[in-house]
């Protein structure tokens, strides 16, 4: 749904272990998991807040040509945001990604961060 509603090209719900991010939803890829080293969101999840990158090629995080997703395009754009268990520590991440620069923007993550706590909620409250 996030992916439809801010028509971007990639997104996932994840869960985080100590090294792995693990995608229980996914729109535009099939990986059913990565190094969390690898992914955008590991900033994101350290600080445990949202993290909107206009424009990955122009952050000296990533390499020149912005983040690359599994078929090689180079995804310019990425919002995520922090998916908060029931003990209040960061669980997983929703994320959206654009092939496009500058493709998303505050109210974007006001949207995507209403969807993150249903997530969060719907799994703290599924059954074990």
């Amino acid at each position: 749904m996030p992916a439809v509603l801010l028509d971007a090209d990639y997104a996932y719900i994840g869960w985080v272990d100590l090294s792995r991010l693990w995608f229980k939803s996914h729109f535009g890829f099939k990986a059913s998991d990565q190094l969390s080293s690898a992914t955008a969101c590991q900033w994101m999840l350290e600080s445990g807040k949202p993290l909107l990158i206009p424009d990955a090629s122009q952050d000296s995080r990533f390499p020149r040509e912005g983040n690359t997703a599994a078929r090689g395009e180079a995804l310019r754009s990425y919002l995520g945001v922090p998916l908060i268990g029931s003990n209040e520590s960061v669980v997983g991440s929703l994320a959206v990604l654009s092939q496009k620069p500058n493709w998303f923007n505050q109210d974007h993550a006001g949207l995507i961060e209403i969807l993150g706590r249903q997530a969060a909620r719907a799994s703290n409250s599924a059954p074990t």
